[in-house]
């Protein structure tokens, strides 16, 4: 009953947000959050007051972001785990047996997306991990990263972009989440043996972005039919669960659920072993072309129509428009069989540039991202309060 309330409240909060004119949009928001700050403000002080205010914590938004954080959190065992009020972040937690607290009054808090509005107050020092590596007009602005007094960063692309607006809070830490795929801890055969699919085959993984520049809507049930004799894997964004508060992705789950010659993965918080597992990614604008690239296999992107493209989430200026050559594009399903085709027969064609753009956006592909984040935020934890988090 109360969840069902609650996502209910989420999507009445995203629907109204959703039909206000651009313009007005961040005006509207940015007051929204100012008046939330006002009791909350208040509760944090009084918390204070009384010595119950927690330490550190990391705030979970989407199931995804704990996937990013959970082996850092294996190494700063004392970070207190608070989700947001979204559904599907509080059950993804109690699913893994993840301990958590509903609510909380931080001194420090770390989180990976820019949640920085759900603690306004000067008195919280704020730490960001980026969850992802794609702009989308939003990942690299000046509004969004000037708040926080740590961000731990992917590599030296992210680091330069951040410094052209002066901003300099930023270290080069690596990218946590893609750990699994350089640290000898996954197999591939087991991974495909337990969804079903045969390992002896070699694997195609369909990962979609959301929203308009997704290739979702080109796509649809053809998938199926993009090559022969082959495991087609389809990995859909987070956002698309069916517990996700965007109806009009969520509804290609029970599509693919029931379409043959594809398995659909129902794990919809962590693509990392599918991305070790495959030999083939197709997708269009996702932070998952970079993170494949990285392991050097090919990538076959959708290119979105030209009215997508006027889309607030189509970003000219970051590197899933930049650095499209890292991989074959495409503009029609028929060309994309043949990507796909090219692909699966000569997989070292655009190698070079895969290994390049790799070394711009990644530091360090060791599987030790983790413990340096981890140093990092030890290291300013201290900094800040002249005590150990150890």
């Amino acid at each position: 009953m109360f969840n069902s309330i609650l996502k209910l409240w989420v999507k009445f909060k995203f629907a109204t947000i959703r039909y206000i004119p651009g313009k007005y949009r961040k005006s509207l928001i940015s007051i929204y959050y100012l008046l939330k700050s006002i009791p909350y403000g208040i509760m944090w002080h009084t918390a204070n007051f009384f010595n119950k205010t927690d330490d550190i914590i990391f705030y979970v938004l989407y199931p995804l972001h704990y996937v990013l954080f959970r082996d850092i959190h294996k190494l700063l065992p004392k970070v207190t785990i608070v989700p947001s009020n979204y559904p599907d972040a509080i059950n993804y937690l109690k699913r893994n047996n993840i301990i958590f607290k509903s609510h909380s009054y931080p001194k420090m808090v770390i989180m990976a997306d820019f949640c920085e509005n759900q603690f306004l107050l000067k008195n919280i020092n704020k730490i960001y991990i980026p969850h992802g590596i794609v702009g989308k007009n939003y990942m690299y602005s000046y509004d969004k990263n000037k708040n926080f007094d740590l961000i731990l960063q992917l590599g030296d692309y992210a680091v330069s972009r951040l410094k052209q607006m002066n901003i300099n809070t930023s270290i080069k830490v690596g990218y946590a989440i893609l750990d699994r795929l350089f640290n000898g801890s996954l197999n591939r055969e087991e991974i495909l043996k337990n969804i079903g699919a045969d390992p002896g085959k070699k694997t195609i993984l369909y990962a979609p972005t959301w929203g308009v520049i997704s290739s979702l809507e080109l796509i649809k049930d053809k998938i199926a039919e993009v090559a022969k004799n082959v495991n087609i894997l389809i990995k859909l964004h987070p956002g698309a669960n069916d517990e996700s508060i965007y109806d009009e992705t969520k509804k290609y789950n029970s599509l693919y659920r029931n379409l043959k010659g594809v398995i659909l993965i129902e794990d919809f918080a962590d693509i990392i072993p599918y991305l070790f597992a495959s030999n083939i990614l197709i997708s269009d604008y996702s932070s998952v072309i970079f993170m494949f690239a990285s392991m050097d296999k090919p990538v076959v992107l959708v290119n979105a129509s030209e009215e997508a493209m006027k889309s607030r989430i189509f970003d000219q200026t970051s590197m899933e428009t930049t650095m499209r050559d890292i991989g074959e594009n495409v503009n029609t399903f028929d060309e994309l069989k043949t990507a796909v085709d090219k692909a699966l027969k000569h997989p070292e064609i655009n190698s070079e540039k895969r290994k390049n753009y790799t070394q711009q956006l990644f530091y360090k592909l060791d599987g030790k991202s983790a413990e340096r984040s981890a140093q990092a935020i030890k290291d300013f934890y201290f900094k800040e309060t002249g005590r150990s988090l150890d």
